[in-house]
C-alpha cells in the first residue's frame, strides 16, 4: 500500500491553520475585545487539534509520526501532573492513612466531645478582644465579644452566671478589662460584673478642669495617677469621632488616661506625642497601664518558666499524614484518651519522624502551668476541677 505524501500534508494543515488564525489574530488587534480573544484562542485550540490530528493520521504509516505522538502524549501527561499534583498526593495521603485514625475527630467541627465520662466543651473564640481570667474568688470569667455576653464558670467547670447587653457588644473593640472590671473608654462606662454580679453600668467621669490644663500638667498628673491608683491605662483614640466625649477634648490629644482611684473612676486626654507605639503590647513595657487582664495563656507567657522537652505530657502526638496537613494526637486528661486529628492552618511536609520529634513546651508559675505542642496548648490550675484548652483560635473546656 502506497504510503501517503508527507510534505502533502504538512502544506494541508498549515493552509489551514493560516486560514484560521490570520483572519482571527486581525480581528484581535483592530477589535482588541475580550470577544475578539476569546475566538483566537478557539482557532488555537481547532489549530492544535489539526497538529495532534496529522500525527495521528501519518503514525499508521511512519514510525517518526508515531514517536511524536509518544512524545505528545508524554508532554501532556507532565502538563496533567503538574496541574493535579496536589490533589495527587491528596488522594495518596488520605488512602495511605491507618484505619484506626478515622475515629480521630476535629475539635473546629465539634461542639462537644465525651470520652468515658469527660468532655471537650466548645466555650467561645479564642481572639484578641475576647477575654478570659480567673476573678478573686478562682470563677472562670469569660467575655464574648461577639455576642456582648459575659459567663462565670465555678471551679468545676459549671456555669453560675451570664451576662448579656447590647451595651456590652463590642464589635469597635474598646472594651477591655482592668482588674476584673470590664471598661469601655469610648463610651465611658464600666461594670463590675466579674467581681461582685453587679449589672450596673455606671460612668466614668471626666476630671473637672483637665480641659485646661497644659501638656506639663497632664503629664504630672499621669505620674501621679501611676503613683496612687489602683489600675489606671492610657488608651489610643483611634477615632475621635467615635469617643462619646470628643467635645471635652478640645485639643483634639491622642489618648485617654483611665484610671480608678479612692473607688471613683475618672479620665482625662494626653497628647501621645512622647509615647511612640500604644499598642496594647507595648502598654506594660512603657508603664502605661496597671492591672490590665489578659487571657490566662498570656498571663502565664508573662509569669511561669518555659521549658522545652521531648517528655511527653498531656499532649501526644501520634501520626502525621504524607502532605502534612492532618496530624493526629492522642490529648490525655486524668488517664482518659481524647483522640484529636488536626488540620492545621499553616503545615509543611515534616516526615513522621520530624512531627514525632517536636519539642512539648511547658510554663509553670506557683499555681498555673501550661502545655504545648502544635495548635494544642492546655492549661490546669491548682484550684480549679478542669482545665482549659485551645486549638485553631478557638477556646475549650475539659471537665
Amino acid at each position: 500500500m502506497d504510503k501517503p505524501s508527507v510534505k502533502k500534508g504538512i502544506r494541508t494543515v498549515v493552509v489551514a491553520m493560516l486560514l484560521i488564525l490570520v483572519p482571527l489574530f486581525s480581528l484581535l488587534v483592530l477589535n482588541g475585545s475580550y470577544e475578539a480573544l476569546y475566538l483566537f484562542l478557539v482557532g488555537l485550540v481547532i489549530s492544535a487539534i489539526l497538529v495532534l490530528g496529522f500525527f495521528v493520521y501519518y503514525s499508521f504509516y511512519y514510525r517518526w509520526a508515531r514517536w511524536c505522538m509518544g512524545g505528545i502524549g508524554a508532554f501532556l501527561l507532565w502538563i496533567l501532573v503538574v496541574i493535579y499534583l496536589d490533589d495527587m498526593k491528596k488522594v495518596y495521603s488520605d488512602w495511605s492513612i491507618p484505619d484506626k485514625y478515622a475515629r480521630y475527630k476535629i475539635l473546629e467541627y465539634e461542639t462537644s466531645y465525651r470520652e468515658q465520662g469527660k468532655e471537650i466543651q466548645f466555650l467561645m473564640e479564642d481572639d484578641v478582644y475576647n477575654y478570659y481570667f480567673l476573678n478573686a474568688k478562682n470563677e472562670l470569667v469569660c467575655f464574648d465579644h461577639y455576642l456582648g455576653a459575659m459567663y462565670k464558670y465555678d471551679i468545676g467547670g459549671k456555669m453560675i452566671d451570664k451576662f448579656v447587653s447590647e451595651k456590652l457588644e463590642n464589635h469597635s473593640r474598646e472594651g477591655f478589662f482592668l482588674n476584673h472590671y470590664f471598661v469601655n473608654t469610648i463610651r465611658n462606662f464600666y461594670t463590675s460584673w466579674a467581681i461582685d454580679g453587679d449589672t450596673l453600668m455606671k460612668p466614668i467621669t471626666f476630671v473637672e478642669g483637665s480641659d485646661k490644663w497644659s501638656a506639663k500638667q497632664r503629664l504630672e498628673r499621669l505620674n501621679i495617677v501611676k503613683e496612687k491608683a489602683e489600675c489606671y491605662v492610657l488608651k489610643e483614640i483611634i477615632v475621635y469621632d467615635d469617643d462619646v466625649s470628643a467635645a471635652l477634648n478640645k485639643d483634639k490629644l491622642g489618648a485617654k488616661v483611665v484610671y480608678r482611684q479612692d473607688q471613683k473612676w475618672q479620665f482625662f486626654y494626653l497628647s501621645t506625642d512622647s509615647f511612640g507605639d500604644l499598642s496594647v503590647y507595648s502598654l506594660r513595657e512603657k508603664g502605661l497601664e496597671k492591672g490590665w487582664n489578659n487571657n490566662l495563656f498570656i498571663d502565664i507567657m508573662d509569669t511561669g518558666q518555659k521549658t522545652e522537652s521531648h517528655k511527653r505530657g498531656m499532649i501526644r502526638p501520634q501520626y502525621i499524614s504524607y502532605d502534612g496537613e492532618n496530624q493526629y494526637y492522642d490529648l490525655v486528661i486524668d488517664n482518659v484518651t481524647f483522640r484529636l486529628k488536626n488540620a492545621p492552618y499553616y503545615y509543611d511536609n515534616d516526615n513522621r519522624e520530624v512531627f514525632m520529634q517536636k519539642e512539648t513546651v511547658y510554663r509553670k508559675d506557683k499555681e498555673a502551668s501550661t502545655e504545648s505542642l502544635g495548635d494544642y496548648e492546655v492549661y490546669q490550675n491548682v484550684h480549679l476541677y478542669y482545665k482549659l484548652l485551645t486549638n485553631s483560635n478557638k477556646l475549650y473546656i475539659i471537665k
